[in-house]
């Protein structure tokens, strides 16, 4: 009792932080009967921690059943003893995290208390209390199955329901987090260590709380339709549980060790001529576990567990392609600007709409600053494949990284049981390929720093034999940081170092503190197969001039959580209830795009474009200048509780029903600083208080085009049209905290009288959401059980908070200028620009999306410890966040003669309408998203697992998936959709197969005599492997993003729609798909299915949003273990691991990005359809461990 107080004292004091932490801890149950199988009340039940020695106790109910909730997950000991009877032992029952492990019948035996019998629990347990469909990987997968990168996240790839990432991790915790793979068809999947949020952000996509191998006992996962005392994101829940200390020493030290000379060289290396890249990783670490000595009154009571992991490693950065300009055509000479079939680009003089003399523009024209900026990129360096002049592997980079994990655990009475956990991990790197990076092509090197650390609490009071009290409290750090590497590098991109560039003014230059230079934007280049996608997986990025919209980046976001549960054990009924909280608070640093940009891509309907986005680089002439008036930083907070009931009722041996509800209340995310606005219909004056935005109007005059004010007839440059007359509409000027600007329609975080109750935010807060649960575990028998579950799950992310992103424009407003030149995009205080692209969400339509989640499965031991699990697992999600633009330009109205601009000469490309803003139907705005709650999506599998814990030898684990996944796609983006839009999902993979096992081989020394020197070399091998089979994701044309055109263009440019896209600028004729036998690295699908739009009006016949199958995954990787026994229970280990054992050649991305003649309909990037790289080849990794 004296631990007791304290002990509720500190519990108080940690319920006081504004904290949802999981709790880690799992349960044991079973009955007790005589020889005639009928049950015995009142038998004293025991058990034991076997690495702690821990101890429990309770007593048998009226039915003869007993149970242990709240138990730490490790191996126990069951003792059962009555008077009259033989006590029974039975050793080596597993309990795992979150997890229910049932017992068989224990039979006691009439005999004497002295005369005990001793049962030891071999091989797999059929869960038969167990409603909920789970999985798990225990300690011997851990540790035997080898993975590379030994990256938590990537064992998750033999449950089944699992997606297949393209390849495994190669290092634990990658630069800042690791990607989650798509479980049981998404949703708002979680990854905790040890009850801790891992999630980078709480979107729930990444696990940033990196954890070594060597520290996990085990991981469990909530696949689907669990139980109401888990939930937060609506989907599956992994748990990560780390070792603890026991009553034993024990630990490991080890070292690993990658080189690339024992590696194959990738299929594109060896197709391009490079030698293969740096490939060096080295990895020293160690664990240590055991009783604390030598502190009074703690003897046998306090235990640690101590962990480091420490990597050096040389990054491998992909092969990539570009297209870059040549010194010609930076000298204006496009003479051998060619498409990748080999035809002319011609140039177009925007002063005579025909092409320049010879392709090449007179000297007198070029701007020096345009050829400025351009000579900021490389000079082509091959010529070798058409579609691509510039080929670069970034030389591998030094990425080192540390993780450390330190655990008290205290038991100060047999009923008190508290740890402590405090984790750390670090990673550097230093490049121009790291997270966070600049133009991919090597603009700048920049560093990136990323630290996280995380505490845990764990406290358990048994207040008697049939309650139990969990109470846990956790706290995370994630802190980034990515300056350049040196001042060197950071003069490589200040203005200041290039005289033109930096003659280029600035709206807002206080923004620009470091005096960067402007990002530049090329779009796709039609003299190559690149696109304009600049990611960072990307084979064949954009050749844009780029940088982080934080740079230098800064960031430091934090998690506070804490949970509170009570079990109590009546009858046939386990009765568990729970409150949790958890507070995130985001710190991400200022955002914007501060130092203007400038695209140079070619548009359609820009009357001086030149349709070559080099060439209107070298003449200066801007398709849109863009530059943030202010810079907000992502300083959010977002907090949620959660409670929960729970019945798990045991209607009779064979029968067990979980009855429980989970119950959710949110708080809007909303910015600490008040930074955030949004558009709103509620707000919004469509007479502009009798004062509507008035544009400058396109005349023509003896100087040539050129913009009038139509209130007073003044003309002014052309820059102008489409601008808005000052004094009409709206003005915006220098942006701070404080003075945002004041905008028709918009409102602020802090308005005070926009919601109902004077509450800050954009949407009225949900009310409290109800998730009831339902599950059944019927077990005919001790080996099987059939299993019923189903319930609603809401995801608790808080969603939009209206601040980061051009949509804020009150705070942040992207001033844009569109058809303007180097001397002319500003425009200065003379106009106002429209109110640039922005978003907005009804007030009152608040839900959260809710995944309705149902299982029905079946489990058997088949004999010799094998496990069969068959199941099917579906889910309906509502209620998911769409943005409808309602600002769109109608379709077909820049072909309606009402608003033909009659400045600009009409051509077959381009219908010479008026420019964009005099189309919208809200005049003075560009797009406004509307984001609602209207998506859904669905998914559909049938999964089997056989599963054979490691007994006689032998361990395996096979999964088999299939699964089907479909969506709503973009009609909820475009006004004017009216095609079919349901899609299959592109993460959703039809056919997985995943194999894995371990076998311990016979001692072969025995055939060569059997002495000391052969046993050493002979004995004691093992070999482990991971077999993975599967069909590819969905793949689209044009992008790999979602949108529905994405890259595809033509050549010259061709506006066919005349306004908003209805669904694609292609048409679909035939089946994409071919056959396996004639899919080929030059041919993956149906390129010839794939055909050109041919007149005015049409929008492509095709909305599904993916539409074929990309490649698929054939892996083998293979380990052997040799163990060395020293004394003891010492013994050295040596490994070998091949990752890819056969080198197999795994197809990774495709050119889906098509380029047509706008003339005579031809494509014409020879490399559309072909494949562009490879999943990685043949890897080794070997290493050399101490166990003890």
């Amino acid at each position: 009792m004296k631990y007791f107080r304290p002990l509720v004292v500190l519990v108080l004091l940690l319920s006081a932080v504004n904290a949802s932490a999981q709790t880690t801890s799992g349960s044991m149950s079973g009955t007790v009967v005589d020889a005639q199988d009928q049950v015995v009340p009142g038998a004293d039940v025991i058990v034991t921690n076997e690495q702690t020695q821990e101890v429990r106790r309770t007593v048998t109910n009226e039915v003869g059943l007993f149970a242990f909730p709240a138990l730490q997950p490790g191996p126990y000991t069951v003792r059962v003893e009555l008077a009259g009877f033989r006590p029974i032992e039975r050793r080596s029952n597993m309990v795992l995290a979150n997890n229910r492990l049932a017992l068989p019948a224990l039979r006691l035996e009439v005999g004497t208390l002295a005369e005990a019998v001793t049962v030891s629990a071999v091989g797999e347990v059929v869960a038969t209390t167990q409603t909920s469909h789970q999985a798990l990987l225990d300690l011997k997968q851990v540790e035997n199955l080898s993975i590379r990168g030994r990256d938590p996240i990537s064992f998750l790839k033999i449950l089944p329901g699992v997606g297949l990432l393209a390849n495994d991790q190669e290092t634990f915790g990658g630069s800042f987090s690791t990607p989650v793979p798509n479980i049981q068809g998404g949703g708002g999947q979680t990854v905790y260590v040890d009850g801790i949020n891992g999630g980078d952000g709480g979107g729930g996509g990444s696990f940033s709380n990196a954890t070594n191998v060597d520290a996990i006992a085990e991981i469990n996962v909530q696949m689907s339709a669990y139980t109401a005392e888990y939930g937060l994101k609506g989907g599956a829940q992994v748990n990560i549980i780390t070792k603890h200390g026991g009553a034993e020493y024990h630990g490991t030290g080890y070292w690993y060790k990658r080189h690339e000379m024992w590696n194959a060289t990738n299929f594109f290396n060896n197709r391009a001529g490079l030698s293969k890249p740096f490939y060096r990783y080295s990895t020293l670490g160690g664990t240590l576990g055991g009783p604390i000595p030598k502190v009074p009154g703690a003897q046998g009571k306090l235990f640690f567990f101590y962990s480091v992991d420490d990597t050096q490693v040389k990054d491998v950065n992909i092969l990539r392609r570009f297209t870059f300009p040549t010194a010609l055509e930076r000298a204006g000479d496009f003479s051998q600007t060619r498409r990748p079939n080999g035809t002319l680009i011609q140039i177009i003089d925007p002063l005579t709409a025909q092409p320049f003399a010879g392709n090449r523009i007179p000297a007198d024209r070029i701007d020096s600053r345009g050829q400025a900026l351009l000579n900021l990129l490389p000079l082509p360096n091959t010529t070798g494949e058409p579609g691509f002049n510039y080929v670069l592997q970034e030389p591998s980079i030094d990425h080192p990284r540390r993780q450390q994990l330190a655990r008290v655990d205290y038991r100060p009475t047999d009923r008190d049981s508290l740890s402590v956990k405090y984790s750390h991990f670090f990673t550097k790197s230093v490049g121009w390929n790291v997270a966070g990076a600049s133009s991919r092509w090597g603009l700048v090197r920049q560093r990136y720093d990323f630290f996280v650390n995380a505490v845990k609490a764990d406290y358990t009071r048994v207040i008697n034999s049939s309650t139990v009290l969990e109470f846990a409290a956790g706290f995370s750090d994630q802190v980034e940081d990515g300056p350049p590497e040196d001042d060197t590098a950071l003069r490589g991109i200040q203005r200041s170092t290039y005289p033109q560039i930096a003659r280029l003014g600035q709206f807002a230059s206080q923004n620009n503190p470091l005096g960067l230079i402007p990002v530049v934007r090329f779009g796709a280049i039609p003299s190559g197969s690149g696109t304009s996608d600049c990611g960072g997986n990307q084979v064949n990025p954009c050749a844009d001039i780029f940088y982080d919209g934080r740079w230098p980046i800064t960031g430091d976001d934090i998690n506070f959580n804490t949970a509170i549960n009570l079990t109590h054990t009546r009858g046939s009924h386990t009765y568990k209830m729970g409150i949790m909280r958890e507070d995130e608070l985001f710190g991400q640093a200022r955002s914007g795009v501060f130092g203007g940009e400038f695209n140079f891509a070619h548009d359609n309907n820009d009357p001086l474009s030149t349709q070559y986005a080099y060439a209107n680089a070298v003449l200066g002439h801007v398709f849109r200048y863009t530059e943030s008036l202010g810079r907000v930083p992502d300083d959010r907070r977002q907090k949620a509780w959660a409670w929960f009931v729970q019945d798990t009722w045991k209607v009779n041996p064979k029968l067990t029903l979980d009855i429980g509800v989970r119950m959710y209340k949110w708080a809007n995310p909303l910015t600490m600083a008040g930074e955030a606005s949004a558009f709103s219909f509620e707000r919004f004056d469509p007479t502009w208080g009798g004062n509507p935005p008035v544009l400058f109007r396109p005349v023509t005059t003896p100087q040539g085009r050129r913009a009038q004010n139509p209130i007073t007839g003044e003309i002014l440059p052309q820059t102008y049209i489409g601008q808005i007359v000052p004094g009409t509409g709206y003005t915006c000027g220098v942006i701070t905290p404080s003075t945002p600007c004041t905008i028709n329609g918009f409102v602020t975080q802090r308005d005070g009288n926009y919601l109902e109750n004077g509450d800050e935010g954009f949407i009225e807060p949900p009310p409290i959401q109800f998730d009831p649960r339902f599950g059944l575990a019927w077990a005919p028998n001790p080996r099987t059980v059939v299993r019923v579950a189903g319930g609603s799950f809401h995801d608790s992310y808080a969603g939009n908070s209206q601040q980061q992103g051009g949509g804020n424009a009150a705070f942040r407003y992207n001033r844009e200028i569109l058809f303007t030149d180097l001397d002319s995009y500003l425009t200065g205080t003379s106009a106002t620009a429209l109110v640039p692209n922005t978003s907005g969400q009804v007030r009152t339509e608040n839900q959260r999306p809710n995944n309705y989640r149902f299982t029905a499965a079946i489990q058997r031991e088949i004999g010799r410890n094998v496990v069969v699990d068959a199941a099917y697992v579906g889910s309906r999600t509502k209620y998911l966040r769409r943005d409808r633009n309602v600002n769109q330009i109608p379709a077909g109205a820049r072909f309606l003669p009402q608003n033909r601009d009659t400045t600009v000469a009409a051509t077959a490309q381009n219908p010479g309408a008026l420019p964009d803003a005099f189309l919208r139907p809200i005049l003075g705005f560009n797009d406004i998203e509307i984001s609602s709650p209207s998506g859904w999506q669905q998914y559909d599998s049938l999964q089997m697992q056989v599963t054979r814990r490691f007994t006689g030898r032998f361990e395996m684990a096979g999964s088999y998936t299939w699964a089907r996944g479909y969506e709503d796609t973009y009609g909820n983006d475009d006004a004017y959709v009216t095609l079919p839009n349901i899609s299959q999902r592109r993460d959703i993979q039809e056919h997985v197969l995943v194999a894995s096992y371990q076998f311990e081989l016979p001692a072969a020394s025995s055939l060569f005599g059997g002495n000391k020197g052969v046993r050493w070399v002979l004995d004691n091998w093992r070999i482990s492997g991971i077999s993975t089979f599967g069909t590819g994701g969905r793949g689209n044309i044009g992008t790999s993003s979602g949108t529905l055109s994405g890259n595809v263009t033509y050549s010259p440019g061709f506006d066919f729609t005349g306004g908003g896209e209805q669904c694609a600028l292609y048409d679909i004729v035939g089946d994409l798909e071919l056959p396996s036998s004639e899919r080929s690295i030059d041919k993956w699908f149906n390129t010839d299915a794939v055909k050109p739009l041919t007149a005015r009006g049409q929008s492509g016949n095709d909305c599904r949003q993916w539409k074929f199958k990309q490649p698929g995954w054939h892996n083998h990787d293979l380990s052997f273990f040799k163990d060395v026994r020293i004394k003891g229970t010492q013994q050295l280990q040596y490994r070998l691991e091949i990752y890819n054992v056969f080198n197999q050649v795994s197809f990774q991305d495709i050119d889906n990005t098509p380029n047509f003649n706008a003339t005579t309909g031809a494509q014409t990037d020879t490399n559309f359809g072909k494949v562009t790289s490879a999943r990685n080849e043949r890897r080794m990794q070997m290493s050399i461990r101490y166990i003890f």
